[in-house]
């Protein structure tokens, strides 16, 4: 029996069907993560201007890779409000301002009050703008109640908001949406760290590869065929969730395909062995009827 489960032969089909699994499971984990590898210019400058000495000592990657989820939340909100910043003052410079007058941001990423000074052409600040990448109209309260004689620049949400009273207006619309920011930040952000960045993009390189794997076999139905993707589809989402669980355990990505993979071929060999040893369950029990039968014939003749 043991010399039968340890042999458990591959066919060819179930070869290519293996191979074809974790090349995708494999592939969707690293084609990710060197896409996440490329940093827009402007989210790159963000990070620079919102955590200079941090930026002075390691790279957007390295500064997300070592983070928790909490800290995470904390440093993309901290690079948003910088690249609103640097968003609204571009379109300030972009002929939006008098003839001569210019917008600088803040020197210093705390700067006190305001974030953005309009200067005239003799370089004098003509006027001061606080900048809040917020949909939360509370919060553009309480900066106005802290400094009441600087304006505030706002996101489409909260300009929506407010519409009535002293702090409308003191409110200026910047046309940029929060919610645009958010999923632009976001998406690139989250997509460096290693605090599971796969549960926000989901990769469909697998299923795209299990798919095409399953329309080439001609000899299958297409009630047959949905049930293969569907097999295997299930099989690889299973496997690729548990790799992601470990990655962000263990912060370290590229577990994610060594596991998922690993997963994979531990579920095929497994299942080939589980079937093996169910068909030696079914020999075993024919041969005992077979045994049985004949001890009933031989116990007649002795009679």
């Amino acid at each position: 029996m043991t010399q039968v489960l340890e042999k458990a032969p591959l066919q060819g089909d179930k070869k290519k069907e293996l191979l074809m699994d974790s090349l995708g499971l494999a592939s969707g984990s690293f084609l990710s993560r060197i896409f996440s590898w490329h940093i827009p210019d402007d989210l790159q400058r963000a990070y620079e201007l919102a955590y200079p000495d941090k930026a002075a000592a390691m790279s957007l990657h390295e500064a997300a890779a070592q983070m928790d989820e909490k800290q995470l939340m904390g440093f993309t909100n901290g690079i948003k409000g910088k690249l609103f910043e640097l968003r609204y003052t571009d379109y300030l410079n972009d002929g939006h301002l008098p003839a001569g007058y210019h917008a600088e941001l803040a020197n210093s990423a705390t700067q006190p009050g305001w974030d953005i000074a309009i200067l005239d052409d003799a370089g004098r600040m003509d006027e001061a703008l606080q900048l809040k990448a917020t949909e939360s109209a509370d919060y553009i309260e309480h900066a106005f109640e802290r400094y009441p004689y600087i304006n505030i620049v706002s996101t489409d949400e909260v300009y929506s908001q407010v519409t009535l009273g002293d702090m409308a207006d003191h409110l200026i619309n910047s046309g940029i949406s929060n919610e645009e920011l958010t999923d632009y930040v976001h998406s690139h952000v989250l997509a460096m760290s290693d605090t599971g960045h796969e549960f926000f993009l989901p990769s469909l390189i697998p299923y795209a590869i299990i798919a095409y794997s399953v329309a080439r076999k001609k000899e299958l139905s297409d009630y047959k065929k949905g049930k293969e993707f569907g097999r295997r589809s299930l099989i690889s989402y299973v496997c690729h969730t548990l790799g992601i669980a470990v990655g962000a355990f263990t912060h370290t990505w590229w577990l994610v395909p060594v596991t998922s993979v690993g997963l994979r071929l531990a579920h095929h060999y497994g299942n080939k062995k589980y079937e093996a040893y169910q068909s030696l369950k079914r020999y075993v029990k024919t041969n005992r009827c077979v045994l049985k039968r004949y001890r009933k014939i031989i116990a007649g003749f002795d009679l």
